[in-house]
């Protein structure tokens, strides 16, 4: 009697993401290649779930955070695993201030608009003592400072905080004749 021994090969997979570092709302692409497996999974540490062909294939994923992708190929036997990690970074915080007028006779007002982005906190403070607080996108303030005054917008974020300037310049009042 002979005997017929059956070698079933065990199952592999690999995992690549591309890019492998992306700002928050971008898209990575996972690639995954499988060999002698009869189902491949994606699971992320964000609880996103792929199923993909039993060779692979590619997944295009938007995390919202940072996230480890496990890539599994079930075999007949046994299952196997490999991992990619998609890094989420935080979008750069930027700030704008300008004046309408930049020039105004003592007493009359001007309107600072304030643009920021990716803030947590927004201010504004004057070199005469004024500050204000804005909304995390900016705002616009009115002002009617006694003298020239420079304002300075501060946007703080996750990762830095930024400045930007303007300056309103207040001129005598005219004596009407």
């Amino acid at each position: 009697m002979t005997t017929v021994t059956v070698t079933i090969p065990a199952p592999t997979v690999s995992i690549k993401a591309n890019p492998t570092s992306i700002p928050a709302g971008s898209s990575s692409t996972l690639t995954v290649a499988a060999t002698n497996a009869t189902t491949v999974t994606i699971t992320g540490s964000d609880k996103s779930s792929y199923t993909l062909a039993a060779t692979g294939g590619t997944q295009s994923v938007s995390p919202t955070s940072t996230t480890t992708y496990t890539v599994s190929a079930v075999g007949p036997h046994s299952t196997v695993t490999a991992k990619t990690t998609v890094t989420v970074t935080a979008p750069a915080t930027s700030v704008t201030i300008s004046a309408n007028p930049t020039s105004v006779p003592a007493g009359t007002a001007s309107l600072l608009t304030v643009t920021a982005a990716s803030a947590t906190k927004v201010t504004v403070a004057g070199s005469d003592g004024s500050s204000y607080t804005l909304s995390t996108t900016g705002g616009t303030q009115s002002v009617s400072p006694a003298k020239t005054t420079t304002y300075t917008a501060t946007a703080v974020g996750a990762k830095s905080t930024v400045t930007a300037k303007t300056t309103v310049t207040v001129t005598a009042a005219q004596n009407p004749r």
